[in-house]
């Protein structure tokens, strides 16, 4: 296992926007960094997931199993993205697969290592959820335009999404 520096991360990386270099340090302590060679799953979809993954370089794309059983790509991540956090957070299975489109290294950390860690720094903690909330308040955004732009070429998908949006 090779050492991670802090100027391995892709400038974008929003996760860990609100951290001080000390606590961004800190966390790293948790992490564990992973080769990965092209066409690897690191997460399957109905699987329970328990890894939160931080791209720190290639790329991965996102599958969801369509009503024929064939996989339906649904997003490709770049250096930078992060992905499992769902079933870290809620410990349910994982919502889709995601493979490697290219070799790839990644940054993981479990949710036992993390949750400890962050009983274990409440202020770190803090600034991470935040962070964390943003993200995916922001994906549910975007989730909530492309819903309303499908469900408006169908009334009965329409209703369906409603339903399922809460809205």
């Amino acid at each position: 296992m090779s050492t991670i520096h802090m100027d391995d991360f892709h400038p974008e990386m929003n996760l860990f926007d609100a951290l001080s270099p000390e606590a961004f340090k800190k966390l790293l302590g948790i992490a564990r960094r992973e080769t990965v060679e092209a066409g690897s799953a690191l997460l399957r979809e109905g699987a329970m997931g328990d890894t939160l993954y931080i791209i720190l370089s290639g790329k991965v794309k996102v599958y969801k199993t369509g009503d024929n059983m064939e996989p339906i790509e649904i997003a490709v991540l770049n250096s930078g993205s992060t992905f499992g956090e769902m079933g870290v957070f809620d410990g349910q299975p994982n919502s889709a697969t995601i493979l490697t489109a290219e070799d790839s290294i990644v940054l993981a950390i479990t949710r036992t290592r993390l949750f400890d860690f962050l009983h274990e720094n409440p202020n770190i903690a803090i600034s991470l959820l935040h962070t964390m909330i943003y993200i995916l308040s922001e994906r549910l955004r975007k989730a909530n335009v492309h819903a309303t732009s499908v469900a408006s070429t169908s009334s009965s998908l329409a209703g369906a999404l409603t339903e399922l949006l809460g809205a």
